[in-house]
């Protein structure tokens, strides 16, 4: 098909729109804050399950089911995590294995 005005199938777009591709100081420097948003995140989570624990025992029982089936749901997550976190450092060691010694 060839090229025409307003055809959503060309290139009619900006091949290299402004600002481009970010530096490597740049990447760097947005690796850095997600790292530290995930330690803030992180540094938050014991008061976050003590709030949940503390709704478990509340006289409102919408609120503390609530809290229980999250409580659940979370705590299936970190296992399942947890087991996936082994089975990789199984596959890894085996891996290893085979190359040093295959």
């Amino acid at each position: 098909m060839a090229f025409q005005k307003g055809n959503k199938l060309g290139r009619g777009g900006k091949q290299n729109p402004p600002g481009g591709r970010p530096t490597k100081e740049e990447t760097i420097a947005k690796a850095e804050m997600r790292r530290e948003a995930l330690d803030a995140l992180c540094g938050g989570m014991i008061s976050a399950v003590n709030k949940l624990l503390e709704h478990l025992s509340t006289p409102d029982a919408r609120i503390s089911i609530r809290a229980a089936e999250k409580i659940v749901e979370f705590a299936l997550r970190a296992y399942e995590a947890a087991a996936i976190d082994q089975r990789l450092t199984e596959i890894e060691n085996r891996l290893e294995e085979k190359t040093t010694h295959g």
